[in-house]
């Protein structure tokens, strides 16, 4: 009953709210378009037609145009062409980001955009400064042996909802304010949801802009407030999408953004999720800090090409580690496809002792094209170093993933996180007609070191027992996506982990049998 409450009285507001924002639409007057020496042109038809009361400014062949000739192009009279379009309808469906603050509705600005999203009537409000938006998401999950953290032998079936509302006021051309709030709820479990499936109210950004400086090589800005981090490919920052509630921070940002730079630093402090009150608004660890420098070379024949310094010290009791991580990615291709990352870690560890670990991705992909048919294959290896020392804690000596989005990398069911852990995966991508899309994902997943798995948390499976066997199991992953609409999309998933000799060979461990995963979800942006 909890999800239809909820659920009901939010679809009720937005169809309203939908309501009135087209009736709002249909009521603007054609938009008038003028060519730079200000020659009126005609105004442009839309779908709802030009008001006939309206005088015609076109110019016909039969009008004395010389007084204009130096002056008048071509594309000036009709700038609205086909491809200009098409363009406009491309930034449209990629105008939503993997943070909010980064959304880019430039698109509205361009009086050749006739799209027709019922959300663009929240944009470019109080003189064009003001744009408020959002998301609703909805997700079913049924989970069989790995409720909760790893191979649990726990089963469970639920609904987790969430929503997201977000302010963007540009306040003047240096200053900008960004909010963003988010509700995340869990309903119809058996067991006791995890900590990131529940968050009754979150202000998940809060944070204020002021560009530095700008000039033609480029502009420097302050960030100070709470807010989400996103770098690279996610490997290692990452806000969590997937998870129910998103990953933040509080802290200062300095960002250099030039026509072949971008250079991030940053100093944070993690957010503390309080479980055990979920109406509580959350706020920052001081025992964390998470640093770093992220600088991008674009522009390359190479592909894009990362670097990066991150320092993560974490002071609580139960971790008590310092680390310092050097990496770099480097992306690219156009038919043959390639992406690789890797790093050194170093510092100390919990026990006292040098931290020395590492981490290495590599892929190699292709396109194919089958006459229409235009499929993508990609080979995969992934490493992450463990420590020797028998297994305690996440601050003993193997590599740590920090704060990444382990989800989209090393199986769909988050059994495992980015240490001690070896992954030979294979991916193929299809589209099914224009709108659907297929993944098929297949992982071998085996440790480096015999102590133990580490899940996505940096938690330890097994803290009693070393392992009887390296060979973790057999996963596979099956991701169906249908693009509905540039803002309405649906997610059908289905995923099974054949468990390996590690499950039968090492004492302690939960359970030994398979699990499979299924999961449906909705969502909607505005």
């Amino acid at each position: 009953m909890r999800f239809t409450r909820w659920t009901g009285w939010r679809l009720m507001v937005i169809a309203a709210v939908a309501g009135v924002c087209v009736n709002a639409t249909a009521e603007q007057p054609p938009t008038e378009v003028t060519t730079p020496n200000s020659l009126p042109v005609a105004p442009i038809a839309t779908d709802e037609g030009a008001n006939a009361s309206e005088p015609s400014y076109a110019l016909s062949v039969d009008d004395d145009i010389s007084e204009f000739a130096p002056q008048v192009r071509c594309t000036e009279c009709n700038p609205c062409t086909d491809a200009k379009k098409t363009a406009l309808a491309e930034k449209e469906k990629t105008a939503y980001k993997g943070v909010f603050y980064a959304n880019d509705f430039s698109y509205l600005d361009d009086p050749c955009y006739d799209g027709h999203n019922w959300g663009d009537c929240f944009k470019r409000l109080a003189g064009g400064r003001l744009d408020l938006g959002g998301e609703s998401r909805v997700r079913y999950h049924h989970e069989n042996n790995m409720r909760g953290f790893g191979l649990t032998g726990v089963d469970d079936e639920f609904w987790l909802t969430r929503y997201r509302m977000l302010s963007n006021w540009r306040i003047t051309d240096d200053i900008r304010f960004f909010g963003e709030y988010l509700y995340a709820d869990s309903s119809g479990e058996t067991f006791a949801p995890r900590a990131i499936e529940e968050n009754h109210g979150e202000a998940q950004n809060l944070f204020v802009d002021a560009k530095l400086f700008e000039t033609d090589g480029g502009k420097l800005t302050a960030r100070v407030g709470r807010q989400e981090l996103l770098f690279g490919n996610q490997r290692l920052i990452s806000p969590l999408d997937w998870a129910n509630t998103r990953r933040t921070f509080d802290g200062y940002r300095l960002m250099f953004s030039g026509k072949n730079w971008d250079i991030d630093g940053f100093y944070t402090n993690p957010l503390q999720r309080n479980a055990a009150n979920v109406k509580r608004w959350d706020s920052a660890d001081s025992l964390q800090d998470f640093y770093g420098v992220y600088a991008t070379r674009k522009g390359l024949d190479i592909g894009i090409v990362d670097a990066y310094y991150l320092g993560y010290n974490n002071d609580n009791p139960t971790a008590n580690f310092d680390y310092h991580t050097i990496g770099s990615r480097v992306a690219g291709g156009t038919d043959l496809l390639y992406e690789v990352e890797g790093g050194v870690q170093f510092g100390n560890t919990f026990q006292g002792a040098d931290q020395g670990a590492g981490f290495f991705t590599g892929g190699l992909g292709r396109k194919l094209a089958i006459g229409d048919w235009k499929p993508i294959v990609w080979a995969w290896y992934d490493w992450a170093s463990g420590g020797e020392e028998t297994p305690v804690a996440r601050g003993d000596n193997g590599f740590d993933h920090a704060f990444p989005l382990a989800h989209k990398y090393n199986g769909f069911m988050d059994l495992f996180g980015r240490r001690n852990l070896n992954d030979i995966n294979m991916q193929f991508i299809s589209p099914i007609g224009k709108k659907v899309s297929m993944l098929l994902w297949y992982h071998y997943l085996f440790l480096d070191q015999k102590t133990t798995p580490y899940d996505v948390i940096m938690r330890p499976s097994n803290t009693t027992a070393l392992a009887g066997d390296r060979e973790l199991g057999h996963e596979i992953d099956l991701l169906l996506t249908a693009n509905l609409t540039s803002r309405n999309s649906v997610l059908v998933g289905y995923s099974f982990f054949d468990s390996g000799k590690y499950y039968d060979t090492t004492p302690g461990v939960a359970t030994n049998a398979d699990a499979d995963f299924f999961y449906f979800q909705y969502q909607t942006q505005f």
